[in-house]
């Protein structure tokens, strides 16, 4: 079977049907529990970066993962394909692509991450 070539429009939403955005909230709520009240963090970037984190980066990555795992049992699950429950019928080969992709993400906010620590520690270090 000849494969064809998505758009970026194709991947885009392919890449966001995957990370089940549905349950975005679910992620969120779990990285805004220990903030409980604390609504400075409200201006701080790194609170920004780290919600988008566990919202799409971090989802891709998982469901992308579990994807290929249950790639299976996914083409006869009824509820699959639908928004919240993932894709059904998407080959192996894309599918290894987004879960790639992911990891690539993944890496750069890690990247980001440890830049941004580096630096506040260089910060702090400066006050001793």
């Amino acid at each position: 079977m000849a494969e064809t070539k998505l758009s970026m429009w194709e991947w885009t939403w392919l890449s966001f049907h995957v990370s089940r955005p549905l349950l975005w909230p679910v992620s969120s709520w779990f990285y805004l529990i220990p903030c409980g009240g604390h609504f400075e963090l409200l201006h701080s970037p790194i609170f920004w970066s780290g919600l988008v984190f566990v919202t799409f980066p971090i989802n891709l990555l998982t469901y992308a993962w579990n994807d290929m795992g249950d790639q299976n049992n996914d083409k006869i699950n009824p509820r699959k394909g639908k928004f919240l429950m993932g894709t059904s019928n998407i080959d192996e080969h894309r599918l290894e692509s987004i879960r790639n992709f992911a990891v690539l993400l993944n890496l750069g906010f890690a990247i980001l991450f440890t830049l941004f620590l580096s630096l506040l520690k260089v910060l702090l270090l400066s006050f001793i």
